[in-house]
Parts: structure tokens; C-alpha cells; sequence
């Protein structure tokens, strides 16, 4: 997951330096656009682009390797049992955390 992580943001500041056309100052003006709060539509186009084709190709990866990507309402949520737990801590008591 930290691999689609890096990728996806090396590849959208590579797109935004791309489109700034060796101009420092266009660079600039897009890298202070962003926030910790930005959205999707904020970014700019490069990057925006950028960001969807890594995060496509990274769910077509996983799919790849077996897992299965689908919307949350049509997963059921599994409890795990106090057998479970104990099997997986089995130094640890259920009541204690």
C-alpha cells in the first residue's frame, strides 16, 4: 500500500512539473494550492490526472494479485470471536487491553 502511496505522489508533482514548462514560478503557484484539506477538484489538472491513472492502474494491481475491490455496502462485516482473539494472543486475557 505505502508503494501506491509513493508512486501516486511522485507521479502527480512529475505531471505538475511537466505542465509548469520549466517555469519555477507556475510550479510554485500549484505546489502552494494544496492544503491538508484539498480536494480531488482543487488539485490541479496534472496532478488530478496524475492521481486517478496511479490509483486505476493500483486497483488493477491488487485485483491482479487476488484481492477483491468493492463498494463497502456490499461487504458484511465479520466480528471476530473471543476464540479468535485468544488464538491470535494467546499470552494476552480477553478482559484485559
Amino acid at each position: 500500500m505505502t508503494d501506491i502511496l509513493a508512486s501516486s505522489i511522485t507521479e502527480a508533482l512529475d505531471s505538475m512539473k511537466k505542465s509548469a514548462n520549466g517555469m519555477p514560478n507556475v510550479l510554485l503557484r500549484d505546489i502552494q494550492s494544496i492544503h491538508v484539506n484539498s480536494t480531488l477538484d482543487e488539485l490541479p489538472d496534472s496532478a488530478k490526472g496524475a492521481i486517478l491513472n496511479c490509483v486505476s492502474s493500483a486497483l488493477s494491481r491488487l485485483q491482479a494479485e487476488g484481492f477483491v475491490i468493492t463498494k463497502k455496502e456490499f461487504v458484511t462485516p465479520v466480528k471476530a470471536t473471543a476464540a479468535a482473539h485468544r488464538k491470535r494472543n494467546p499470552n494476552q486475557s480477553p478482559n484485559r487491553r
